[in-house]
């Protein structure tokens, strides 16, 4: 606040009036405002349910059992019962994911209704670094495609300087004939567009792979391609292929979740036997969640959305909301939140850690963890921070620090 007062008039004679008045209360000690910071960070975590920061937790190793620990004890803590829980998501890393003894694998001991969904994030630039893990980097190639002329313009200067060492005029030549290859062009221009949507991953150019012959056949017996045909066997399609494979690997995590609940925004396209299957295979799933009228609404939904535009199920959802449907379609509105709630990807819990470098600068070298949590929820959370209700907050302050006490007498 010091610090701040030397850029605001009105804070610097605000403090200097009041911060130093013996015998009054001022409310300007450090202590206060560690407890006006925790007030303020647990109005902004009563929020309507959506996806919000909580806090950050300190590194208690790599090892799955030790971040189940963590997680188990921080939902205990905000009184969040697992059995309510119903989606988690993460990177693809075999601490997490691992389908045995991963994080996600404790946790669906305990629910096995709570289903696992890889980071869609993660899971494309994996499919572009396993891909590509052979043949391109991103950069280098936005950088060839981008200068090209002017890197061969370059490498042409420093050939033809006769004050440069033997060596680098050498390796100055050897990369110019690379590049005046029909090959490599092609390969920078198709990487190019390849890894400009996928990431980037490190060039480690691999050998070649030699087929195993049996006894039956001789060495002249397999073809021997030049040319054309060599690059669209050997590499073209080499990179198509694993581009599928790895795609459709990957796919198919998705794929099983998104099939229970999918026909919920193609509810006109089906017929009623379809629709009651699908019903039936959902709520079989969440007997819990989903009572037996929920194949009746379905039914119902569909009559009801005969002339209604085609909607998503993220728009049913706001739909039923928005005009109070949700009370006559209980079951469906539940079965809607349980899908469009679980995270299909966690980008924005990882932009979290960018609010680090605003909030621990080498002013605030030391921060307490607690303290450090509730300045990270006020920093994440600013749109939710200027709406707070002030009046609350100074209420809440004041009658956790009252000390005067009423005293009934008989």
């Amino acid at each position: 606040m010091e610090l701040i007062s030397e850029f605001d008039p009105f804070l610097a004679k605000h403090i200097g009036k009041f911060g130093q008045c013996d015998g009054h209360t001022n409310y300007l000690s450090s202590t206060i405002y560690e407890e006006i910071i925790q007030l303020m960070a647990d109005k902004i975590r009563n929020g309507v349910p959506i996806e919000r920061f909580l806090q950050f937790l300190p590194n208690t190793g790599h090892k799955a059992i030790k971040l189940f620990d963590s997680v188990t004890k921080l939902l205990n803590s905000y009184e969040i019962e697992i059995e309510n829980c119903r989606g988690q998501s993460y990177d693809n890393a075999r601490n997490m994911s691992g389908i045995y003894s991963g994080l996600q694998a404790r946790i669906k001991e305990l629910n096995p209704l709570i289903e696992y969904v890889p980071c869609s994030a993660h899971s494309l630039n994996l499919v572009g670094s396993c891909a590509a893990d052979s043949y391109g980097h991103d950069d280098a190639c936005k950088s060839l495609n981008s200068s090209w002329n002017e890197i061969r313009n370059a490498l042409i200067s420093i050939t033809n300087n006769l004050t440069e060492k033997a060596t680098t005029i050498n390796e100055a030549r050897s990369i110019l004939n690379k590049l005046d290859s029909l090959e490599t062009a092609f390969m920078t221009v198709l990487w190019g567009c390849l890894l400009d949507r996928l990431n980037k991953a490190k060039y480690k150019k691999s050998r070649d792979r030699v087929r195993k012959s049996f006894h039956d056949e001789t060495c002249n017996q397999e073809q021997e391609l030049e040319g054309r045909d060599k690059f669209r066997v050997k590499t073209y399609t080499v990179i198509l292929d694993c581009l599928t494979n790895e795609l459709e690997d990957r796919r198919a995590a998705y794929f099983l979740f998104n099939s229970r609940f999918s026909f919920l925004g193609k509810l006109r396209e089906y017929s009623v036997d379809e629709i009651i299957e699908f019903a039936k295979n959902l709520q079989n799933v969440y007997k819990e969640d989903l009572e037996e009228d929920f194949l009746n609404e379905c039914i119902h939904l569909q009559a009801h959305l005969k002339n209604k535009e085609k909607m998503s199920i993220l728009q049913l959802c706001k739909w039923l909301n928005e005009y109070g449907f949700y009370e006559m379609y209980p079951n469906i509105d539940i079965a809607i939140r349980i899908f469009v709630c679980t995270p299909a990807a966690n980008c924005s819990t990882g932009r979290s850690f960018s609010c680090l470098k605003r909030i621990k600068t080498y002013l605030r070298s030391q921060i307490k963890q607690e303290r450090f949590n509730s300045m990270a929820i006020l920093t994440i959370e600013s749109s939710l921070l200027v709406s707070l209700p002030y009046k609350d907050i100074i209420k809440s302050f004041t009658n956790k620090t009252a000390r005067r006490q009423l005293l009934k007498l008989k």
